[in-house]
């Protein structure tokens, strides 16, 4: 994805800085982050997480003190919504070592145990047969819903995997860092929920980011349950939409009707 941060930002960092975020460039241009819009004042433009870990190396800064200790050094860019959990590695020298997908890790979903077990299970799985007792590892965790348990998350993962220096922020505080830095301006997160931020003035505003259950603002539950719900109304003779009922039956393999008994097996999701 083409970038497009001011020039003027790039200046900011300073060349220890620009070290560990021109390897996170390298490294997460090759991993497509959750859709992210971002406007900017005047400046209109689609940013994906490659931004944030080029040009906003304040989270990592603590943790590139800590290298020249090490063996070999790795780095360890994560994405967690509410569908999917998705981590890059790459070794000092750039290299994309892997890329991991595996289930969801919103705490607030599933619980803060089960969330720090999944990303336990994904670090472990990134860095077996290449990460030795001596080698130290980066890791930077951009997961949604952990404003308020982020710390707890990162304490359970470092109770497994003590060579870790990991942070945990938000997915929605990656993208604002990333591409504001000190300008004004706002950025929209839709995945399996919503949310938007806003910067003004050096301060920061939240809206929505209420949950899938509540939000409606453009979230992929949300979309998704509109459409079945118009194929429906198709089906029943009360208006809809005939092209999404098609589309339906094409896509999964049945009738919209027929899919009512699956999307109830799994009980109320509260």
């Amino acid at each position: 994805m083409k970038n497009t941060i001011a020039p003027h930002i790039k200046q900011k960092a300073n060349t220890d800085k620009f070290i560990i975020v021109s390897m996170f460039e390298r490294l997460f241009c090759a991993f497509d982050f959750a859709v992210v819009f971002f406007f900017m004042l005047y400046t209109p433009a689609l940013i994906d997480i490659s931004d944030f870990l080029l040009y906003n190396s304040d989270i990592f800064t603590k943790l590139q003190k800590k290298k020249g200790c090490a063996n070999m050094q790795y780095y360890i860019g994560i994405d967690g919504g509410g569908t999917k959990t998705e981590a890059v590695m790459a070794d000092e020298d750039c290299n994309i070592i892997r890329h991991i997908t595996v289930g969801p890790c919103n705490p607030n979903y599933i619980g803060t145990e089960k969330a720090a077990n999944i990303l336990v299970g994904l670090l472990k799985q990134a860095c077996t047969g290449i990460v030795t007792e001596r080698d130290r590892v980066f890791i930077c965790a951009g997961i949604a819903g952990a404003g308020n348990q982020g710390k707890e998350l990162e304490k359970a993962i470092k109770l497994e995997l003590p060579i870790f220096d990991i942070e945990i922020v938000t997915d929605a505080m990656l993208t604002i860092y990333s591409a504001l830095a000190d300008n004004d301006g706002a950025c929209i997160i839709c995945g399996t929920g919503s949310i938007c931020y806003v910067q003004y003035k050096g301060q920061i505003y939240r809206i929505g980011g209420w949950g899938y259950l509540i939000d409606s603002g453009g979230n992929g539950y949300s979309i998704g349950r509109d459409v079945i719900e118009s194929a429906l109304r198709y089906y029943d003779g009360r208006e809809g939409s005939k092209l999404l009922y098609d589309l339906i039956n094409k896509e999964i393999g049945t009738q919209p009707e027929k899919l009512i008994s699956d999307i109830y097996s799994g009980g109320k999701p509260y």
